[in-house]
């Protein structure tokens, strides 16, 4: 059975408590049409090696503060983030025309 757990608390507990111990995933021009521009995603694993991502406003709104990318641990693209996990891509998102990292990040967290 699937427990769904709140984003945020997913988030900061693979993060140790502290988004700047995450990877932040830049996004460009969006490749799949969205119409409002994309501010990235923070990406840290879980204890079983998972990735949980979470969108830099939902930060931001809990936070009171924006993410930078150079205060992070690292920063890598959207387009390196689909590459690097291409493999998990295809049993984490639906389609592969929608973005993977929107995907994601807008389904919550789930522990098996």
């Amino acid at each position: 059975m699937e427990t769904k757990v709140n984003p945020i608390a997913a988030f900061l507990k693979a993060a140790h408590g502290n988004w700047r111990n995450s990877i932040f995933v830049k996004c460009g021009g969006c490749k799949y049409g969205r119409q409002e521009p994309c501010s990235g995603f923070l990406l840290a694993f879980d204890a079983a090696a998972r990735p949980v991502i979470i969108r830099i406003e939902q930060v931001s709104d809990a936070f009171g503060e924006i993410p930078q990318y150079d205060e992070c641990a690292a920063q890598i693209s959207g387009t390196i983030f689909e590459q690097l996990f291409a493999s998990w891509l295809v049993w984490a998102a639906d389609s592969p025309r929608e973005c993977a990292l929107c995907k994601i990040s807008e389904s919550g967290y789930k522990v098996p």
